[in-house]
């Protein structure tokens, strides 16, 4: 699911300060960071960003929309009758996006109309149903620039906190900063990012609960929300690279597609959670010893890893302390390798939590983070398909 996005704009020097000089615009200074606004919270768009770039070699000035998709597309409707007229304009085959992006780039400009009179779009407005519409076909990909894209997918389970710990166990990336925001023990939210990548695993109902105090609201909420945000470096670099023909820019029109969304969670998520579903200590020991394929040596040698990651809590801290007994890390990964072809993560539920929070499944495991957003994604392609048959029989 997408969520976030940011998109900017390029602006004239007489169109930056008229916006400016326009006092329906609710603008604040901050100093080094440009002039901002949150007026069109409710609509949907949470940050308006106008600023002047100035150095000794290039001065420029832009405008950055920072759009809550789901919020957005809530606060317009969208009939039916649009979805069959801009069918023609649908990239990818993702019809009912092309839509939504269309819709809410006629909402920016009739916000600001003074972005119809920058030399980079004047010859690519188009009008439909009295509405200015960016025509995109024409000669225009670069009226709006996407810099950041948020994918999504929520996890609805009452084992949210369990889930959070267990992700502090796996491992960390040393290129991506890992910060963590200190709730109670087993809370943590884990915040990744470098100049390309965010990751954001969170629970949904506590930020809830503690940003409106509404415990009845946050305990419908009870999802492990997962997000991966790529930034403009990565965009970039998605653009230019042959694996990703069918991304001809880096705009909205190329990035709304729920196929890249999940290909860039897994990706990231993959190197964190593992696939293997989480089980009891106990349980995937026994799991190893009564499977009749293994070798008695490849049992001893996986169930070792189990234990070492318990004993150091965390996949990281085991290798360290293994390769320092001598032991080879690609050795020790293949190991791991093998237990999620078994079905079984490398990280296993402690008693203390499998006591505070009762399993499903007969208390013997939990599905692996990344077998639920498969299961998500398979229902969001099955949507998909669905709508574009519908849009299909509608033309006929």
């Amino acid at each position: 699911m997408l969520h976030t996005v940011q998109l900017r704009r390029f602006l004239t020097k007489e169109i930056f300060e008229s916006i400016l000089r326009d006092k329906q615009y609710e603008f604040r200074y901050q100093k080094g960071k440009g002039y901002f606004t949150d007026q069109y919270v409710d609509i949907g768009i949470n940050i308006i960003k106008i600023k002047k770039y100035s150095r000794p070699e290039v001065t420029y000035y832009y405008i950055d929309f920072i759009i809550n998709l789901n919020l957005f597309i809530n606060a317009n409707d969208i009939s039916e009758g649009e979805i069959r007229q801009y069918r023609n304009t649908a990239l990818h085959g993702n019809v009912i996006n092309s839509v939504l992006i269309y819709s809410m780039y006629a909402e920016l400009l009739k916000i600001f109309p003074l972005l119809n009179m920058s030399d980079s779009t004047r010859d690519c407005i188009i009008t439909i149903e009295n509405e200015p519409v960016l025509k995109w076909e024409v000669d225009n990909h670069y009226a709006f620039y996407l810099y950041e894209i948020d994918y999504l997918y929520d996890i609805p389970s009452p084992f949210v906190k369990t889930y959070i710990k267990l992700l502090n166990y796996g491992h960390q990336p040393s290129r991506i900063k890992r910060i963590k925001h200190e709730h109670e023990e087993g809370e943590d939210n884990l915040y990744e990012l470098n100049g390309s990548i965010k990751i954001n695993t969170y629970d949904k109902e506590r930020e809830i609960l503690e940003r409106f105090g509404d415990e009845e609201d946050a305990k419908k909420h009870q999802v492990l929300r997962v997000e991966v945000g790529l930034k403009k470096r990565k965009l970039s670099t998605l653009v230019s690279q042959d694996k990703y023909s069918k991304l001809e820019e880096r705009t909205l029109f190329d990035f709304a597609d729920i196929d890249i969304g999940y290909e860039m969670v897994t990706k990231y998520m993959r190197q964190r959670c593992y696939r293997g579903d989480y089980y009891d200590y106990n349980t995937a020991m026994l799991i190893i010893d009564s499977n009749d394929k293994l070798k008695p040596s490849m049992k001893m040698k996986l169930k070792a890893v189990l234990e070492g990651v318990k004993n150091y809590h965390g996949v990281d801290k085991y290798i360290e302390h293994a390769v320092a007994d001598g032991k080879k890390e690609a050795t020790i990964k293949g190991y791991i390798k093998r237990l999620e072809e078994l079905g079984i993560n490398p990280i296993t539920i402690s008693k203390r939590d499998k006591d505070a929070y009762p399993l499903p499944n007969g208390g013997r495991f939990l599905p692996s983070i990344l077998t639920m957003i498969d299961i998500i994604y398979g229902i969001e392609k099955d949507n998909r398909d669905h709508s574009e048959k519908v849009i299909e029989l509608m033309d006929k």
